[in-house]
């Protein structure tokens, strides 16, 4: 037999506990966030127009519509609550049914002239803010809402109120009522605005993410090949407008094979993230190098001559040559030949890459670790 925890009862009589429990929120999707932001404070607008309108309604003499609006404030209450927890769609569907009879109901007692058809318009761009339903759901809905609509001015147009109100306590309510909806449509329109900013913005920042991705190299995080490409065709341009030539470096790691097969792919690329970085960091602001394919990277040095780029590949070799790196305490010596082409304006760039990919090779011929240029 189980033995009843008072203390625990006590805790759970609680009205902190009670409280917490009824406001708790529950897993909002992600997709459906931005939905339950802008109902939630609409049911909270709801249920604080709905508690104003009893006293109205007292004044007024209509006994029914005070009565009715004190169920119309706990189906505002109970749908903000239901939709704190995720139940999105039961949240719309109990406002969505009370509006429609809270209209019908003040139509057949107070009449057409009072306003209170206005809120049955309001549920239109509510539903289709609604991301959990289809279109299909959503063109029938607004043709219910539409009928009712007309329904109510029919209805309105061949019956009497029930309570007769003088005509400024008719247009009282009238202006009262075009208020609070005029309150919740520019409530809805700044929130669909700021959304659709939002979703622009998402939209912008993932393009240039996938922008991102598309042009560099996931392992090195340099320029792809096909980024380095459009650098080219880009320096090609400015070099033709100024007159001024730029250089090529073809470079490869040498005996990148070694490492891979010896120590493994993971200290392969240990050495190639190793060289991305000391490329980078070794260039002038201006220039750019990205991974040309494998072991190779390609070096575009704006407006520079063959001796001022053998210069600058001088000073990446030596730099790389006198650095200790070290992979899981294995010695890594990371050398590097290099090969230059320039671009003078007259040739074919393909041309030019192909001089440095010549120098590269007769720089492999004759040692590796070396800066050669074949016009110098």
């Amino acid at each position: 037999m189980d033995i009843l925890d008072l203390s625990d009862l006590q805790h759970r009589c609680n009205t902190n506990y009670l409280f917490k429990r009824l406001f708790a929120k529950g897993a909002i999707a992600q997709s459906n966030y931005r939905f339950f932001i802008v109902s939630n404070y609409i049911y909270l607008l709801g249920f604080f127009i709905h508690l104003s309108f009893i006293p109205l309604f007292i004044y007024l003499g209509s006994t029914e519509m005070a009565v009715y609006n004190l169920f119309s404030i706990s189906v505002f209450f109970s749908s903000f609550c239901v939709n704190r927890k995720g139940k999105h769609n039961l949240a719309m569907l109990l406002v969505a049914t009370e509006i429609c009879i809270h209209a019908s109901l003040a139509i057949y007692f107070l009449g057409w002239q009072t306003g209170f058809f206005v809120y049955v318009m309001v549920l239109v761009p509510l539903v289709y803010f609604n991301p959990m339903w289809t279109y299909t759901r959503k063109i029938i809905l607004s043709l219910i809402y539409a009928v009712l609509y007309l329904g109510l001015k029919y209805f309105s147009n061949v019956n009497t109120p029930v309570y007769f109100l003088p005509p400024d306590q008719i247009n009282t309510l009238y202006y009262l009522n075009s208020f609070c909806i005029f309150l919740i449509l520019a409530y809805l329109s700044y929130f669909y605005s700021r959304a659709a900013q939002q979703a622009e913005k998402a939209l912008k920042e993932s393009y240039a993410k996938i922008k991102v991705l598309a042009q560099t190299d996931a392992l090195t995080k340099l320029s792809n090949r096909r980024d380095t490409f459009e650098k080219i065709e880009s320096e090609i341009v400015r070099s033709k407008r100024s007159g001024k030539p730029f250089s090529v470096v073809l470079t490869d790691i040498d005996n990148f094979k070694h490492f891979n097969d010896e120590y493994g792919h993971d200290c392969g690329d240990f050495v190639l993230i190793a060289v991305a970085n000391t490329i980078k960091n070794t260039l002038r602001e201006n220039d750019h190098v990205g991974r040309w394919g494998g072991e190779e990277f390609l070096i575009i040095l704006p407006e520079t001559n063959l001796e001022e780029a053998c210069l600058v590949a001088e000073k990446i070799r030596k730099s790389l040559s006198e650095k200790h790196y070290t992979f899981n305490n294995i010695d890594c010596h990371i050398t590097m030949t290099f090969g230059i082409g320039i671009y003078e304006g007259k040739t074919d760039i393909g041309k030019c890459i192909g001089e440095a990919d010549k120098a590269l090779y007769k720089g492999k011929q004759q040692g590796k670790n070396c800066v050669i240029a074949l016009s110098a």
